[in-house]
This record gives structure tokens, sequence and C-alpha cells, in this order.
């Protein structure tokens, strides 16, 4: 009994690890220090603005953020290019 076990583990574990080959095949390779991502905070201070602007930025789509649970987050590369072309 505890043999068969094993042996499903095992065969789960290979379907898995494929799998994970099979992702990292898909998902782009991101070597840029600048993909991180930063919360409203991070944000306000690195732009040196207030929320009510952020909030503004955010509904005229000037800016894109991304909601992961309860808590917006933003990507540090893309705001850097709008500091860039202001």
């Amino acid at each position: 009994m505890l043999l068969k076990i094993l042996d499903i583990l095992q065969e789960i574990l290979k379907v898995l690890l494929e799998i994970r080959a099979d992702l990292k095949m898909l998902l782009p390779v991101r070597t840029d220090e600048e993909e991180v991502l930063l919360d409203n905070s991070d944000v306000k201070r690195l732009l040196k603005i207030a929320d009510s602007t952020l909030y503004r930025w955010r509904k005229n789509n000037r800016v894109t953020s991304h909601l992961i649970g309860k808590k917006r987050y933003y990507i540090k590369s893309e705001l850097v290019k709008l500091m860039n072309n202001s």
C-alpha cells in the first residue's frame, strides 16, 4: 500500500515538474530590475504627488494599477516611463 502511494506521489511530482517547465517557457523572462511592484505610498513618494493626484491619474488611465487582494500595486518601470515623458 505504501509503495503504491509513493508511486502515485512520484507521478504527481513528475507532472508538476513538467507543468513548471512549460510555464517557464511561456512566461517572459524579466531581467530588468525595474519590474518591481510599488504600492500607493511608494508611488506617491516616488512621483511626489498627493492621494488625489494618484487617484485622478488612475481614473484617467494615466497610470495602470493592479488590484491584488484589497491593495493596489503599480509597476515601477511604467512609472519611470511616465516620469521620463513628463
